[in-house]
């Protein structure tokens, strides 16, 4: 089982059942000597983590790298200030930058990939790209560049990797889709937009370009974010701090229940015999949710039949899509395959789609036929949804104290209730050109989540330095979210906010039955220090958990303050 690193949190513990499930059935048929391989570049504890996954205590560690591989450079390419002389000016455009800076490798022979952090980013930058090309006259190359993300048809995927690894395309941006798994031939560069979540990531992507004993570079181009400035100013971190640890839980019991369901169906279950593979919790879970024969063995209950594995999700992957499809010039021809929970945050009728960098006017969506209607466009402007979230407890199941502090955390049943109002039409330079209404029906979502009440004191305190309440919440939740990645290892969609006066409110963005509250790692020693002890346990909750996060005031400011010391770039672009 290759990347084993991929198998972690909620979906490991997912595939951590369903290996169990497979070395039962294997057992039961006489063999009880199955052997695993597995392999993983960035694993900080593979020992542990395979046992985890495969329940098996014999393991051994090769950990010697004989793998071909040439000489690499690193470069941190830091974006420059908007005004030189003026750091408070701000960095200037990130997308613009790696444009460049593609551009430059791609016209000198040099195969590159480059790594966006989320599918908007890579259409934007694909853009930023051709435009890049056309004003250096260079537009024979625009062809032979192209996007690479979830979203497409396998059609348009596979053609894709068909003449990346033929050598017909010089150039692709992609998401983390491409950093494993997929063949492309060889390459010379890695250009990653932005710093990647966590180290492990950013390691996993370098690692694509410099194969089969080829030189090669590779570039991490920073963005404003304090993550991105925290690397500019310390590349040395980049080689010496290690990967983040794994994290599995196996005590959830509403994936344990999915997957023992699965297990009855697949062969009747005994739970003395049993118990190894889905641990000392089984025999109160077969007698409160399973159905018992006469003969003592337990069978999957009633409303999982006749298909229990329809029930369990192990990707949080939707059934419902939104189509896409190009009606220029009565072509009616599907773009791409947008998920439910992302259509309405994405498609708005007098918006831009973007694909393989082209803008495309959405003429018209049909929530009934889940269709959308778009026609391509040459515009100079993009759009940017306007959004809220509005989240309220309904009842609390659990509530904890917090060390260090007089608050205290809640968790339970939630209400999420979300709309898209309208959009920004935006310029080149992201100014805002035009706010637009839309009128769209609000998205209810019942699920699980955590809130915790702001101090009175930390009110008071804004409130005698004549600070705002509201500003400083969202000064602060923007802190922690840009070093979510030093603490734990998080994806985009992980960890959302939204704010409430005076109150902190967690929830799970992608409405998944499940929770986990497996404790998170121990923090590196920097950037830290940067949460308080509250803030830590609402990580510890909401990131294990893929909860949404709305950050609490309690240490706002010294977040805020701290935060802009940690950002300071590197003068020059440092190389190592």
């Amino acid at each position: 089982m290759d990347e084993l690193h991929v198998y972690n949190g909620l979906f490991g513990a997912h595939v951590a059942f369903i290996m169990r499930r497979l070395r039962r059935i294997c057992a039961a048929v006489g063999n009880r000597k199955v052997k695993f391989i597995s392999c993983s570049a960035t694993v900080a504890n593979p020992e542990e983590h395979m046992r985890t996954i495969f329940g098996i205590e014999d393991i051994k560690l090769i950990d010697f790298d004989g793998s071909p591989c040439g000489r690499k450079e690193f470069v941190c390419w830091n974006t420059p200030y908007k005004d030189p002389g003026d750091p408070t000016s701000g960095r200037g455009d990130t997308f613009m930058e790696t444009a460049r800076l593609f551009c430059q490798l791609v016209l000198r022979g040099v195969r590159v990939i480059t790594f966006c952090r989320i599918r908007k980013q890579c259409e934007i930058l694909v853009g930023a790209i051709k435009n890049e090309l056309e004003s250096l006259g260079r537009t024979e190359v625009m062809n032979r560049i192209m996007a690479y993300r979830g979203g497409y048809t396998a059609q348009d995927r596979r053609r894709i990797e068909k003449e990346m690894f033929e050598g017909k395309l010089v150039g692709i941006i992609g998401t983390s889709a491409l950093e494993l798994g997929v063949d492309i031939g060889s390459l010379d560069a890695v250009i990653s937009h932005g710093f990647p979540y966590t180290i492990a990531n950013l390691r996993q992507q370098s690692g694509r370009a410099g194969r089969r004993n080829k030189d090669s570079a590779s570039f991490l181009v920073g963005d404003c974010f304090p993550t991105d400035q925290y690397f500019m100013a310390n590349p040395d971190e980049i080689f010496t701090r290690p990967n983040c640890e794994l994290q599995v839980d196996l005590t959830n019991l509403l994936v344990l229940e999915g997957h023992v369901q699965c297990a009855a169906f697949e062969m009747p279950i005994a739970p003395d015999e049993d118990e190894k593979y889905f641990s000392k919790q089984l025999s109160e879970l077969c007698n409160d949710r399973l159905r018992r024969d006469d003969l003592g063995f337990y069978h999957t209950a009633e409303r999982f039949l006749p298909h229990p594995s329809r029930s369990v999700a192990i990707r949080d992957t939707e059934d419902n899509h939104f189509a896409i499809i190009d009606t220029t010039h009565g072509r009616n021809v599907v773009l791409e395959e947008l998920e439910a929970s992302r259509a309405f945050f994405t498609i708005y009728e007098g918006g831009i789609f973007l694909h393989q960098g082209k803008k495309y006017l959405v003429k018209h969506m049909s929530t009934e036929q889940m269709i959308a209607k778009v026609e391509l466009v040459k515009v100079d402007w993009i759009t940017q949804q306007r959004d809220f979230t509005d989240i309220d407890p309904i009842e609390t199941e659990a509530i904890r104290r917090i060390p260090g502090s007089l608050s205290r955390a809640f968790f339970g049943n939630i209400k999420i209730l979300q709309n898209v109002f309208g959009f920004f039409k935006l310029d080149k330079k992201n100014r805002i050109l035009d706010a637009v209404q839309v009128d769209n029906p609000p998205i209810i979502i019942f699920s699980k989540g955590m809130w915790l009440d702001v101090p009175r004191e930390a009110i008071e305190i804004l409130n005698s330095r004549r600070l705002n309440l509201a500003a400083g919440i969202h000064a602060a939740e923007h802190a922690i979210l840009s070093l979510m990645p030093n603490f734990v290892i998080s994806m985009p969609g992980d960890v959302k906010t939204e704010c409430k006066v005076a109150k902190l409110l967690a929830n799970d963005p992608l409405a998944s039955p499940s929770t986990t509250t497996k404790a998170v790692p121990t923090a590196p020693e920097s950037p830290p220090k940067l949460l308080n002890l509250s803030i830590s346990f609402s990580l510890k909750l909401a990131i294990a958990s893929k909860l949404a996060i709305v950050s609490t005031v309690v240490s706002n400011v010294a977040v805020v303050k701290v935060a802009k010391k940690r950002i300071k770039s590197c003068p020059k672009p440092a190389v190592k």
